[in-house]
């Protein structure tokens, strides 16, 4: 059996730790743990360094303990500030003389692509295959091991990220005293992660709605073609509660995970704490006064998705059909009690539709981008090959995290 593989995501809210291994191409969780953490990340670059290693050697080391298993090096998600999508079609000739394709081949055609695809001050993150074609005509989604031709090509998708960013991150992973395995584009590994389900359409923009920030990516044939992140997520909705009826943070965010949003439609009057209001005076706090504050919170984010969405229409070169395709909700925020109800009812000129992970250990929202590295390392091993050098260090000359 292939060694576990440990996929970490660092977002603006938590440390996520994922260990696990692909089974019939669904992710198999042995191990999965959430450990929050404020004041690291600041819209996707690094803010505090020494508190974010030190987390994530921590985080790691309890792994570690709980599962009994050493962990040597990580696949880790990495934002995707100025993530650039290229696509590419190259070739090369089949090394063996009868014309069998090997492993070699595939990875001779994606050193061309790499080479090719350089482009100054970004590190190349994904060389992502989508399709294998050979001389007689015939086309595979995988790679055509043992099938003969005199040519191999391949169509995939680049990925590049700006190297200073991915030097932020890999310098973490070294400080924290592991190294790094596999980086990819956060949105990536969230893209394979949907690609579990079977009953998405084509086509859809995938709505991660998180602590800080939420990011909308576009997917068509369960490929990435690009993202955008506006900056309103579950820490909006915390504060708005928290000044509604003066609470604490910690006040707030146990009320919005227990009740939600919940329209009182029955009458009935619930109460569910006291607070104090701006004069002093403690008031009794109802459901529908919590409903009411989410209910407008829900509008706000509504209207923000929307300004995401124009953003994601103009730099796919104004294609006005994408304000059309469904919306796919997921993530930590995705998983408030009544979300789902309120963006049914409110979005009525597409399909909306929410997904919670459905593997055995993992199934929380947060945990949506973990599982999917657990994919795309597993995808990567068998169709680029494990490569030999590991990535401890990103150097500041062009380079690749691949």
């Amino acid at each position: 059996m292939n060694k576990p593989i440990v996929a970490v995501e660092l977002s603006h809210s938590a440390v996520k730790v994922t260990i696990g291994y692909t089974l019939d191409n669904q992710p198999l969780v042995l191990y999965a743990a959430y450990h929050p953490l404020r004041g690291a990340i600041e819209n996707g670059h690094i803010s505090n360094p020494s508190l974010l290693s030190g987390a994530l050697k921590k985080a790691l080391q309890e792994a570690e303990q709980k599962t009994n298993y050493k962990i040597f090096d990580i696949v880790l998600a990495l934002p995707a500030v100025g993530m650039q999508v290229f696509q590419a079609n190259r070739s090369s000739t089949v090394v063996a003389t009868s014309g069998k394709i090997k492993t070699i081949d595939v990875k001779n055609v994606v050193n061309i692509m790499r080479r090719d695809a350089q482009v100054e001050n970004t590190t190349i993150v994904g060389i992502i295959p989508d399709l294998y074609s050979l001389d007689d005509g015939k086309k595979f989604v995988e790679p055509p091991l043992g099938y003969v031709s005199g040519t191999l090509s391949i169509h995939a998708k680049i990925h590049l990220l700006p190297t200073d960013l991915c030097n932020e991150y890999a310098h973490i992973v070294e400080a924290a005293g592991y190294k790094l395995a596999k980086g990819f584009v956060g949105q990536y590994a969230y893209a394979e992660f949907l690609n579990s389900y079977a009953n998405l359409p084509d086509g859809y923009i995938a709505v991660d709605a998180g602590a800080k920030q939420t990011k909308l990516s576009l997917i068509a044939y369960k490929a990435l073609y690009g993202t955008v992140t506006v900056d309103i997520g579950g820490d909006d909705l915390i504060n708005e509660v928290k000044d509604a009826f003066n609470l604490d943070t910690k006040q707030a965010e146990a009320l919005i995970i227990k009740y939600g949003y919940y329209p009182n439609q029955t009458g009935y009057e619930a109460k569910i704490t006291d607070y104090v209001n701006e004069a002093g005076i403690t008031v009794p706090l109802f459901i529908r006064n919590l409903a009411t504050v989410i209910e407008n919170w829900l509008e706000k984010y509504r209207e923000i998705i929307d300004v995401g969405l124009q953003q994601l229409v103009t730099e796919q070169g104004d294609n006005t059909d994408l304000l059309k395709y469904p919306l796919v909700f997921s993530g930590g925020l995705a998983e408030l009690n009544g979300m789902k109800d309120y963006m049914s009812t409110h979005i009525t000129n597409k399909d909306v539709i929410f997904i919670t992970p459905r593997t055995f250990g993992a199934r929380h929202g947060r945990y949506n981008v973990t599982l999917g590295l657990i994919k795309a390392y597993s995808r990567y091993k068998v169709e680029i090959g494990d490569e030999i050098n590991k990535v401890t260090h990103i150097s500041r000359d062009k380079g690749n995290i691949n």
